[in-house]
């Protein structure tokens, strides 16, 4: 396989967890293992505004299509040189699951959700969905292929995930350009990506690997858990469950069809959150609140704050 390497020298224990990492799904794709990762990112798809910034951390790796049509891994090596090679090759075999969804047509792209539903609204929802499946798939064929159980999806990585967006959701309210319902509706919506996504690996976790239980969670991450996730999980749960590893076939227009038959869960999930979206484009964006729910979740962000030391 191709790696191109931009920067210094790499070692050799680097080179074979990212070779190894591809191995393990059966994948060959260029990996560009570079220190300007979102740099990289934007000059190949012209993405002008991408960060590598996830709000709860920093993107290890981006599979992606160029301009030119090709797939590619773009690696973080800033961030991945900080951690062991195992989390390297771990993230290699995750990114070459969306390279397999990529090259088998299993990949659900926006214009195909615009011509299958004429509601805005609905089409945001829809692809939320989509790109959650998509990491679902991916994570469903790393455990798979025998890999342990990533960061995000340990008690700490979930428990760092729900404070995330406890605070992600007060920022957002009290951010006085969210006086504008277009201005609220994205940061909230940026929120709702983050946290579809690390639900739909928890399920891959849940189905193929160990399954979760709420009740390990410590007393503030458990509410956070009760009040906004829990509603909805076993809905997620069985929405994956049939869904197919990144390694079995599965067509883009299934993937598109399952993903318009079960948007309503995420819509469902960000009622619970506290908001609700009518009319045209999102334009009548909605917060579903009392005032005293809001004071609730301040005092508990700034009570786990405190736990994990946090300023």
């Amino acid at each position: 396989m191709e790696i191109i390497v931009e920067g210094p020298a790499v070692d050799a224990a680097r080179l074979r967890a990212i070779e190894n990492g591809a191995r393990a799904l059966n994948t060959d794709v260029p990996v560009i293992y570079t220190d300007d990762f979102a740099g990289e990112v934007r000059r190949l798809t012209m993405e002008y505004s991408y960060t590598d910034d996830r709000g709860s951390g920093t993107v290890a790796a981006r599979t992606l299509t160029t301009t030119a049509g090709e797939v590619v891994v773009v690696a973080n090596r800033k961030l991945l040189e900080e951690r062991p090679p195992a989390l390297t090759e771990r993230v290699m075999a995750h990114e070459c699951g969306h390279v397999l969804i990529a090259r088998s047509g299993g990949e659900v792209i926006w214009s195909m959700v615009t011509d299958a539903e004429p509601d805005w609204w609905r089409r945001v929802l829809t692809y939320m969905t989509s790109n959650a499946t998509d990491e679902h798939r991916a994570e469903a064929a790393v455990y798979k292929a025998g890999y342990p159980v990533e960061y995000d999806c340990t008690l700490n990585g979930i428990q760092g995930s729900l404070h995330h967006l406890d605070g992600a959701i007060l920022s957002a309210l009290y951010d006085p350009a969210s006086a504008d319902a277009g201005h609220l509706r994205d940061l909230v919506l940026a929120s709702m990506d983050r946290i579809t996504k690390v639900i739909a690996c928890l399920a891959a976790r849940h189905a193929h690997h160990s399954s979760f239980e709420a009740s390990e969670l410590l007393p503030g991450p458990r509410a956070t858990w009760d009040e906004l996730i829990a509603p909805q999980w076993e809905l997620f749960l069985g929405y994956y469950r049939d869904v197919p590893s990144a390694t079995e076939p599965w067509t883009g227009e299934s993937a598109l069809a399952h993903a318009l038959a079960t948007s309503h869960v995420t819509e469902a999930l960000l009622r619970d959150v506290g908001f609700y979206s009518e009319g045209e484009d999102g334009a009548a964006f909605w917060v579903d609140l009392h005032d005293s729910t809001v004071r609730h979740r301040a005092e508990r962000f700034a009570a786990e704050a405190e736990r994990l030391g946090v300023k």
